[in-house]
């Protein structure tokens, strides 16, 4: 599985910030907010969102964030939910925010029009018949995606959310502390924070994750309702 390294990722945050945050978009300023990186607030809010699932690990995710008060948004990829529908259904019950990650987890950018709108519409699919729900949101695998992706979420009435800071668990060489510290070292309000579920080391790491955004007066909210606090 191929990821863009870290330092790429904050590069491509510049570029497309400067060009929805300045307007320079595809589809003009109704759609400046279609792509969010972070959310502009003030509110002491960030949002955790884990990719790739559902998987075992979300299951004990899910117990620490009953205990710690925490609700995340998980990127589910439509062939696994296909396989572990329960979990699914057991992420949404507890009252987490399921979102679309592809069917296949294969890069977008490499797609036609009509097989990136069968990837996300069969994601969708599998995710309302597992839990009745269905995703308002889309991280693109390896945060890649270009005007044909954007064109298709329009025609699907979807957000596309990448992510401010990346806890870079999916370089099996970073080590837990490694991680821990990504993700808490220069957090800040409005940030959205991308993790994987499947990565035991980021599991591991998590109740220091929670313990130390908490003491820095965070609150852990969905990324939709992150978006809701835009401006305020």
């Amino acid at each position: 599985m191929y990821y863009i390294k870290l330092e790429d990722e904050m590069k491509i945050y510049s570029i497309i910030l400067a060009g929805l945050f300045l307007g320079a978009t595809a589809f003009g300023a109704d759609d400046v907010k279609r792509t969010f990186w972070d959310v502009k607030t003030k509110q002491p809010l960030v949002a955790l969102t884990f990719d790739d699932g559902p998987d075992d690990n979300c299951l004990q995710l899910m117990e620490l964030f009953k205990k710690e008060d925490v609700k995340a948004t998980f990127f589910l990829v439509g062939k696994k939910v296909k396989e572990k529908p329960d979990i699914a259904k057991k992420i949404a019950e507890a009252g987490h925010e399921l979102a679309n990650h592809s069917y296949t987890h294969d890069l977008l950018i490499k797609k036609t029009p009509e097989e990136i709108k069968k990837e996300i519409v069969d994601t969708q699919n599998a995710v309302k018949e597992a839990t009745g729900l269905e995703p308002k949101l889309l991280r693109a695998p390896n945060v890649k995606q270009d005007d044909n992706v954007l064109a298709v979420l329009k025609e699907l009435n979807m957000k596309s959310i990448m992510a401010s800071v990346s806890a870079a668990d999916w370089d099996r060489k970073n080590s837990k502390d490694q991680i821990i510290e990504a993700v808490t070292a220069k957090t800040k309000a409005g940030d959205i924070i991308v993790m994987h579920s499947w990565r035991k080391e980021t599991l591991e790491g998590m109740p220091e994750i929670i313990k130390r955004l908490k003491e820095k007066g965070f609150k852990f909210v969905t990324v939709s309702e992150l978006i809701s606090n835009w401006g305020k």
